[in-house]
């Protein structure tokens, strides 16, 4: 669902993902940082994995991830967005 996430993004913000459980997968990679970038969105944090980061890094768009290599992804999943989210004293809402 980080298709509908992106349609929601903005200006200056920084795309959030998490999975419902622990994920490797590449699940981000050059088409969304492209629709992100497009957006003015700043770059993603994502609790999974991401590919493409070639040309990630060749077109400045930020990402951090637990991990690069790709794995399988789905689209069958869903998703919760702009919702509150606390990580350790730091709070991000939408």
């Amino acid at each position: 669902m980080i298709h509908a996430a992106v349609e929601q993004c903005g200006e200056g913000d920084v795309l959030v993902v998490t999975t419902t459980s622990p994920s490797t997968d590449g699940l981000f990679g050059e088409l969304f940082a492209t629709a992100l970038k497009r957006r003015g969105v700043r770059g993603v944090v994502i609790n999974a994995g991401i590919r493409d980061t070639r040309e990630l890094r060749e077109m400045g768009f930020a990402a951090w991830s637990v991990t690069s290599p790709p794995r399988w992804s789905s689209r069958s999943v869903l998703a919760v967005l702009s919702v509150r989210t606390v990580r350790g004293n730091a709070r991000w809402a939408r």
